[in-house]
């Protein structure tokens, strides 16, 4: 865990970064993995960065080897149980919009 999760305070002190959340599966023994492994990395991301600097990654195809995207996706969602829609949807789509300044214009499915 450690110098792992100090050195992502430290980068989140920094307010012109966000973090992606990607390549947890491939820290993980793709046979015996459970989700109360993972889960502490993804509360410590969501907890240092907030949902306004946080954006969902798949790592795919690595993440394949220890599941599926569909699973990787429930992972993460079960990590952020509890959180409101808003946050949801930055998690899932307005962070990134504003990170890699793609056009948000059209339709609103996305």
């Amino acid at each position: 865990v450690d110098p792992w999760h100090q050195q992502t305070r430290d980068y989140a002190a920094l307010p012109n970064v966000t973090a992606k959340i990607s390549g947890v599966m491939s820290g993980v023994d793709p046979q015996t993995w459970k989700f109360e492994q993972i889960e502490p990395y993804l509360a410590h991301a969501f907890d240092c960065f907030g949902f306004d600097r946080v954006i969902f990654g798949s790592d795919w195809p690595m993440l394949l080897d220890a599941t599926t995207v569909s699973g990787w996706f429930d992972i993460v969602m079960r990590a952020a149980a509890g959180i409101d829609k808003a946050d949801i949807r930055k998690l899932l789509r307005d962070n990134a919009i504003t990170v890699y300044g793609l056009s948000s214009s059209g339709s609103d499915n996305g």
